[in-house]
């Protein structure tokens, strides 16, 4: 049972780590840069977390679970700094919106159960 606590613990706790970890890459490399090289190791924890149910091994889950959990706390402080800096340049109202409602995409994607964020809903859809 404790097992099954960590498990669901470690995403979290890996975020408050991740979100620490960004500053260096974002004042070295850029906003855009470090939210880019954010995106290959988020995908492959979650590659990770699908491999678990064909490997049956509880270690690659933990180490997925880790790069998420690692990941999501490292783009949310980025994510919402550029953001911040994009709408604060001199952009027309569309751009805003745009950028807004890109923004909220993600947002809404990031904190979908995994089953709808992980695959696109037109996948989904049963073939007829």
């Amino acid at each position: 049972m404790a097992l099954f606590f960590l498990i669901a613990a470690m995403p979290p706790l890996c975020a408050l780590v991740g979100a620490l970890l960004i500053g260096y890459p974002m004042q070295r490399f850029g906003r855009r840069i470090a939210l880019i090289g954010l995106s290959v190791p988020f995908f492959l924890g979650f590659i990770l977390m699908g491999f678990t149910y064909l490997v049956q091994h509880k270690s690659i889950l933990f180490i997925g679970r880790l790069m998420s959990g690692l990941m999501n706390g490292a783009a949310t402080p980025a994510s919402q700094i550029y953001v911040r800096m994009s709408l604060t340049r001199n952009l027309n109202l569309m751009k805003k919106i745009k950028i807004l409602i890109e923004f909220t995409l993600i947002y809404r994607l990031a904190n979908a159960p995994h089953h709808e964020s992980a695959v696109p809903s037109v996948l989904l859809r049963p073939a007829h």
